[in-house]
């Protein structure tokens, strides 16, 4: 059974995402941003942020770094 979340602009957590991927998609709800804007921010390609998204690939120690500096977070929280 997948986690659904009740509110209609909630972001789409899937069960199996990763840890990273659930704190990804919920950054992008919670600020507003699309992917490309997420993708401009961090100064990747749009295609790599979904890829990101969809547990495709992972990011980079460079897109971490990103990540960490422009929204404040701690990243090391988001892997086991």
């Amino acid at each position: 059974m997948s986690l659904r979340l009740t509110y209609n602009d909630s972001p789409r957590i899937k069960h199996n995402d990763t840890k990273f991927v659930r704190a990804l998609k919920t950054l992008i709800w919670i600020k507003k941003i699309n992917q490309e804007q997420l993708a401009k921010i961090l100064g990747i390609r749009q295609s790599q942020v979904s890829n990101l998204l969809n547990g495709k690939s992972m990011p980079s120690y460079f897109t971490l770094q990103q990540l960490k500096n422009h929204f404040d977070i701690d990243i090391n929280h988001y892997f086991d």
